[in-house]
């Protein structure tokens, strides 16, 4: 990536911006601290949201940076990638299933609360019905 300038501390990066309101683009040059680059040499997603807040007086909803070769670079982050959309998922579908689980066994008796172990909620549960079925 080629800045537009550099210094010892920081970058010039352009930044391209979507400006829904007028539906048009709207581009930026912005300084960014070495210190905020990511190994690619793109700056990272908090120095960036916070420069795109201080500046724009829009919710900005996508971007892209532009070097000084004209190239277009988006940032790795700001790519909703299917693995991430996935994980992202299954931590929801895991969240209810456990909190499904923790409902279960408060309705047969079993004090729990969240913050229990799966492991733990799931155990008690299997003891009580145990404990039901031998006595």
């Amino acid at each position: 990536m080629k800045y537009f300038a550099e210094t010892e501390k920081a970058v010039l990066l352009a930044i391209v911006v979507d400006d829904y309101r007028y539906e048009r683009f709207r581009t930026r040059k912005m300084w960014f601290p070495k210190s905020q680059l990511d190994q690619n040499g793109i700056p990272t997603r908090w120095i960036t949201t916070r420069k795109l807040r201080e500046t724009f007086d829009f919710e900005v909803l996508e971007f892209i940076f532009q070097d000084a070769e004209q190239t277009l670079v988006e940032p790795a982050w700001n790519r909703a990638d299917h693995e991430t959309v996935v994980t992202h998922g299954n931590f929801l579908r895991g969240c209810d299933a456990y909190k499904k689980l923790v409902d279960q066994a408060k309705e047969i008796g079993i004090k729990v609360r969240l913050g229990f172990n799966r492991e733990t909620v799931q155990q008690k549960i299997n003891d009580h019905i145990q404990g039901r079925l031998f006595a």
